[in-house]
């Protein structure tokens, strides 16, 4: 399921993967894919080695499960992974989702307010980044690897 909203404009033969959403006014370019924007936001991560996010999860330090999956447990100096998580322009499938440094999970629509959940400074590679977002979908990142720093 794809989602447009209001005054999308998309080129040519735009191709998009499914489960991409994109937000009022954006723009596409003929013959543009969502595989291609993820490798454009994706080489601009590259640009620096590691990375800070946030991970939200439970007081409890377990994972929320916004979108289902295994409920993962996030101690402090742990390094967590998915080992078989490859990149795509998938936001949600195999992976560690994290949020970009300082977004609530709330504005990207994961959750209501108010809720119980803590953020945790996370470290990521950039080489373990597989979904870098497209436009307007660039608050949830999905990463292979991940350190937890708090």
């Amino acid at each position: 399921l794809v989602k447009l909203g209001y005054w999308v404009k998309l080129g040519d033969e735009v191709t998009l993967g499914n489960g991409v959403k994109l937000g009022n006014g954006v723009k596409l370019g003929d013959g543009e894919t969502s595989r291609k924007l993820n490798e454009h936001f994706k080489k601009i991560y590259l640009e620096q080695k590691i990375h800070i996010f946030h991970k939200w999860v439970t007081r409890e330090r377990f994972s929320p499960n916004f979108d289902g999956g295994t409920k993962l447990h996030y101690e402090k100096g742990k390094i967590i992974e998915v080992p078989d998580a490859i990149i795509s322009d998938q936001q949600c499938t195999s992976g560690l989702h994290v949020l970009r440094y300082g977004y609530k999970p709330e504005w990207a629509g994961l959750c209501s307010t108010p809720h119980d959940l803590i953020a945790l400074r996370v470290q990521v590679d950039s080489d373990d980044i597989l979904f870098a977002g497209l436009p307007t979908m660039d608050i949830k990142l999905r990463v292979r690897k991940l350190l937890v720093l708090d």
